[in-house]
């Protein structure tokens, strides 16, 4: 599982990286012909395709992990969340940026709710393994129905699941053996 997170995290990189290389090779020789103008916005789409499926993967997975009993530590998932803040950050500053300037505010509304339903399937694809967890722990009586309740709403909500992860990293001893 968490091979399949690790992989994961490096295709959700793989996104602004394919953007910004692309458009650092169109600054430098134009479009220069249709293949480069064609590729500018399939190999992100396509890499963002991938994302999703490894998202589905991840939900998956992390479901199998409930029919196992084999969970991963609330504290590896808060890695996991770690290392994607700066994507998610970027994300945001990025689209809020082209947003708001008329020029590129005409390209770029169209593109959000894509763009926000991406982002958000990559919040899923990690959150789902602590929602599965706080559910086998709600159904072994270690922790109330209404704390699980609580953090599986706040894994579903940007900025919230990472507070929510951490105070379930520092607090997982404790969850785990009431």
């Amino acid at each position: 599982m968490k091979k399949f997170l690790a992989v994961f995290t490096v295709f959700v990189y793989l996104v602004p990286a394919a953007l910004y290389a692309i458009n650092k090779y169109n600054e430098y020789h134009g479009f220069s012909s249709s293949l480069t103008f064609f590729m500018s916005f399939v190999a992100p789409v396509m890499l963002m395709v991938i994302v999703c499926i490894m998202a589905s993967v991840n939900i998956i997975a992390a479901l199998l992990s409930f029919v196992r009993s084999r969970f991963l530590s609330f504290r590896t998932i808060l890695v996991f969340k770690l290392l994607l803040v700066p994507f998610y950050a970027v994300n945001f500053v990025f689209w809020l940026f082209l947003s708001t300037f008329f020029f590129t505010a005409f390209f770029t509304w169209p593109l959000l709710p894509f763009i926000i339903s991406y982002t958000y399937f990559t919040l899923l694809g990690t959150s789902a393994f602590n929602i599965v967890k706080l559910i086998k722990l709600c159904a072994d009586k270690k922790i109330p129905v209404k704390k699980a309740v609580v953090h599986s709403l706040l894994q579903l909500v940007f900025v919230l699941d990472m507070a929510s992860t951490i105070y379930l990293s520092v607090k997982q001893e404790k969850l785990e053996t009431m």
